[in-house]
């Protein structure tokens, strides 16, 4: 599918498995210089090898610390692992993991059903030659609705790695939590709104740039979907955690 590109070259995300998934992954750092990259293709396929690769690893090692029964993290590194046996203890993580990756999965694929159909709804098939003036960074019109949505979903599965690590039950925050001292509570905060703040930016940039939505759309396309997916956490979880459906996979507050 053609389309049209303007304003300088465009960084396309790497399909090799390794290497190019970790420079995929660091192309999140700079979202405005390479959210036109992700409408160079609208093929799937890439997109979904690399979100298996690495975003559902990342997914599962995001519930092993909050979900876990048996395994007590504390503050400043401190750890307790109570005496059930070697089988229990590893049934322990698995059970974190698999509650993290529901959670997170749930999440984000709402997130992503609505992100992907916004931008098909918001997206400019032919360029705003004024708007486009005013813009410095690399701009791309895609050739049809059908193919912004497929961008859309491109930009949800490469920038799906990002998913668990926002939120309170973050890898971010859970890090922080377990390794620094108590006093540096008021710490946290900051891990859990720079991994916001980057999940915001990834995707508003994207949407501007590769989906061919207008700024205003590009900022709904973003922070609906992501009011979507802080209801279906509460609903998961509960408004205060444990009073959700999934309540009884969760550990009881110490």
């Amino acid at each position: 599918m053609t389309r049209e590109e303007s304003k300088g070259p465009i960084t396309i995300p790497s399909d090799e498995r390794v290497g190019g998934a970790f420079r995929t992954m660091a192309m999140a750092f700079s979202p405005l210089r390479t959210g036109a990259s992700f409408g160079a293709s609208d093929a799937l396929r890439p997109a979904v090898v690399f979100a298996l690769l690495i975003s559902v690893p990342l997914t599962f090692a995001s519930g092993v610390i909050p979900f876990t029964h048996h395994f007590h993290f504390g503050p400043g590194g401190a750890l307790r692992v109570d005496d059930v046996g070697s089988a229990a203890l590893a049934f322990d993580v698995a059970r974190a993991g698999l509650v993290g990756f529901v959670l997170v999965a749930l999440r984000f694929l709402l997130f992503g059903a609505a992100y992907a159909s916004l931008a098909a709804a918001f997206c400019k098939l032919e360029r705003d030659e004024e708007e486009d003036a005013q813009s410095p960074l690399p701009l791309v019109v895609p050739a049809s609705k059908d193919a912004a949505r497929r961008i859309a979903w491109r930009i949800v599965l490469y920038r799906s790695w990002l998913a668990p690590m926002v939120g309170l039950f973050g890898l971010p925050v859970s890090l922080a939590a377990y390794l620094l001292p108590e006093s540096a509570a008021m710490l946290y905060a900051i891990f859990a709104a720079l991994p916001l703040l980057l999940f915001l930016l990834n995707f508003q940039a994207a949407a501007r740039q590769s989906a061919g939505c207008s700024t205003g759309g590009a900022l709904l396309c973003t922070l609906v979907p992501l009011a979507l997916s802080i209801m279906a956490e509460v609903l998961l979880i509960g408004s205060t955690p444990g009073s959700g459906l999934l309540a009884p996979f969760l550990p009881t507050p110490s």
